[in-house]
């Protein structure tokens, strides 16, 4: 079977077929190492390659193909570098994010608890009972 790319199409032309397929319609599978080379399109049909190092040049010839964030995302030294930046951000963030956030967040905050303290009128706080208070927890008071 030949395939070629024309004008925003997937032209497929082999014995008995001839196809059009529009290159949108069409799913490149992810690039691996020891992995099957496959065009799935969208009505359920799939071109296999028979030869994975020129399939792989063909696509980069014509910039088809898994999106360069699916090969990064396959790739450990990528998803190593993305957990370490990751990491380094969370913990600057830490280090240096927090006294700034105290410093902003603090008199933003004090108006507010004020105005609702305020609005719910003063509290009394009642002293326990000395008498009580061992018999909540079943004991004698030492005193």
């Amino acid at each position: 079977m030949l395939m070629w790319v024309e004008g925003g199409m997937l032209q497929l032309s082999g014995p008995g077929l001839i196809r059009q397929v529009p290159l949108s319609k069409v799913h490149w599978s992810e690039r691996t190492r020891h992995g099957t080379r496959m065009a799935h399109f969208h009505d359920g049909g799939t071109v296999q390659a028979v030869n994975a190092a020129d399939w792989d040049r063909w696509l980069d010839h014509h910039e088809l193909g898994a999106p360069a964030r699916a090969s990064a995302a396959s790739s450990g030294r990528w998803s190593f570098l993305a957990a370490a930046v990751m990491l380094m951000v969370a913990v600057l963030g830490c280090w240096w994010g927090q006294p700034p956030a105290a410093k902003w967040v603090g008199p933003l905050a004090r108006p507010i608890v004020a105005q609702q303290a305020d609005s719910q009128g003063p509290t009394q706080h009642a002293k326990p009972d000395q008498s009580t208070v061992g018999a909540v927890n079943g004991l004698n008071p030492p005193y």
